[in-house]
């Protein structure tokens, strides 16, 4: 997705860019690191380990 924002900036759509180099930048966040900021909004928790990792809380 940064490539994409990339080129997206390099042919002038700048809208485009932004989006897709924070959509980029997010992935690559929740890579790096294993947590997802969306999963916090939706009050859900993949952290924990066996049958309810993905249970709400």
């Amino acid at each position: 997705m940064v490539v994409v924002g990339v080129a997206a900036y390099s042919e002038g759509k700048r809208e485009r860019a932004a989006i897709a180099a924070v959509a980029g930048l997010g992935l690559l966040q929740n890579a790096l690191t294993g947590f997802c900021g969306g999963n916090l909004l939706f009050g859900l928790d993949t952290t924990a380990d066996g049958g309810d990792a993905c249970s709400l809380e």
